[in-house]
């Protein structure tokens, strides 16, 4: 089973806006702009690398990445507790829960 929702303290937001990339899933973000700078910035320090020829490519590449990023999808997503959606979806036992926790698993 697959739940389409986020999960969130008891006293955290109901509902959260997130960047859906449809070719990489796995890069959809709640934090667009975040992920567009460190994205930029490792960019940038990729094409400092290669030395001069490369840098003058850098600023119409990092524009180009930028309008692309910039048109993926906004979708709004119902944010709940882990233990309100298992009451919710009547579930009984969670065998495998896998959470994507945004860059932020030095909290975990």
């Amino acid at each position: 089973m697959v739940m389409e929702a986020g999960l969130t303290s008891l006293d955290g937001p109901q509902e959260a806006e997130f960047m859906y990339m449809p070719k990489n899933p796995g890069g959809s973000t709640c934090r667009p702009d975040e992920k567009a700078r460190r994205l930029t910035e490792r960019a940038q320090r990729w094409f400092q690398r290669r030395g001069t020829i490369l840098q003058l490519l850098q600023g119409p590449w990092v524009q180009f990445r930028q309008r692309g990023f910039a048109k993926n999808p906004r979708i709004r997503c119902k944010l709940t507790t882990l233990s309100q959606a298992c009451a919710e979806f009547d579930i009984q036992r969670v065998d495998l829960l896998k959470i994507d926790v945004e860059d932020a698993s030095w909290l975990f």
